[in-house]
């Protein structure tokens, strides 16, 4: 099974060979910013606490059979199949498949047995397909993976609790089938996450440069591994699509080196299973060797609604659909999305002060 340790031997030798000259030279300069005394940051931990025992011990809970209409699933996975989709965030906001997508946010099952993950009024806020051939694997095969280690908190960190109902569309249960691979207990640690920090959505500035210079004195006073910077820097520097994604990773690890002794769990899910698990638990995604199918499923992630900029959004919704939505609904900003009763749930006084961000199913 690979580890983090799969990084070290095959991602940092790849992104050198990639490196040009001036990029080698300036991951050299970007190693020698030390001796600045400055406070780094670090994104709130979201507690979950007296609520479902598994999902509090583990960081993750696995409900089966939640959803059983086969149409309803079958048509999803024609769609995503039709599209020939990879990853599309804010599908629930797509004017091609938000209908299609409905009947699994408006299931009374699933609206159920997430009401006992929460505990507390919430309303989804993003929908995301993930569909993984054989040709849609992470570039660098060796690691083993076709999404790599990271937590969700990044993009919600004004959120008071973020959860992610992982739902899978096909039969996930295969060692040649790319499955979820959860990190237990990680949740539990106290992982540092800079606000300012190097996700695949953000652009490198100079606002950036105290992260960089407390992690060059981390790895002077031995604290953080070398390898773990190096990888870091060189992303930074290559700016490519293809590895943005490992930005997120390498800079957990930096500030996390102690993730390196944990081992991944393969969540093995048939069609119609949830997983649930907290922004703040370590998971990735295991390659897919299957050609006789892919696998798709559905991320479903929902709160209590509140106030968060997202660039993200704005891109990916169009204006045709903010309008069909709702003419007076934000834009750049998280929006949430419930049933009539979902909603009615809410406290008046946050209905109020979060009306242009809340849109009824």
């Amino acid at each position: 099974m690979a580890t983090f340790r799969a990084y070290q031997h095959h991602l940092l030798p790849a992104l050198k060979q990639l490196a040009s000259e001036q990029q080698h030279e300036n991951v050299k300069q970007m190693k020698k910013h030390v001796n600045v005394q400055k406070t780094i940051h670090f994104i709130k931990k979201q507690k979950y606490k007296n609520k479902d025992k598994e999902l509090e011990e583990n960081g993750f809970k696995i409900v089966k059979n939640v959803f059983e209409n086969p149409h309803e699933i079958d048509y999803l996975n024609l769609l995503a199949e039709s599209y020939d989709l990879s990853m599309h965030e804010f599908a629930d906001k797509d004017v091609y498949l938000k209908d299609s997508i409905l009947p699994f946010l408006t299931n009374e099952k699933f609206i159920e047995e997430t009401e006992k993950i929460y505990q507390t009024p919430f309303l989804w806020q993003n929908v995301t397909i993930y569909r993984k051939t054989c040709l849609h694997n992470l570039l660098l095969i060796d690691t083993h993976r076709s999404t790599c280690e990271h937590v969700d908190i990044t993009e919600t960190p004004n959120s008071a609790l973020t959860i992610t109902s992982y739902i899978a569309l096909t039969d996930q249960d295969s060692y040649r089938d790319s499955r979820l691979m959860v990190y237990p207990k990680t949740h539990l640690l106290d992982l540092r996450v800079p606000v300012n920090n190097f996700d695949y959505l953000t652009q490198y500035t100079e606002e950036f440069m105290d992260v960089i210079t407390d992690l060059n004195e981390k790895v002077l006073t031995g604290e953080t591994e070398s390898w773990m910077v190096d990888c870091l820097y060189y992303l930074i520097e290559l700016d490519s699509v293809k590895y943005n994604v490992l930005k997120s990773t390498m800079l957990l690890l930096a500030y996390n080196p102690d993730l390196v002794n944990y081992k991944p769990e393969f969540i093995n899910l048939r069609k119609g299973d949830i997983v649930y698990f907290t922004s703040d638990l370590v998971y990735s995604a295991s390659s897919h060797s299957n050609n006789t199918r892919p696998i798709i499923s559905l991320a479903v992630r929902g709160g209590y609604p509140y106030h968060e900029h997202s660039n993200l959004i704005s891109r990916c919704v169009t204006e045709e659909m903010y309008k069909e939505l709702g003419e007076n609904l934000e834009r750049n900003k998280f929006l949430f999305s419930g049933t009539q009763s979902m909603i009615k749930k809410l406290k008046m006084r946050d209905m109020r002060m979060l009306e242009n961000l809340i849109y009824e199913i």
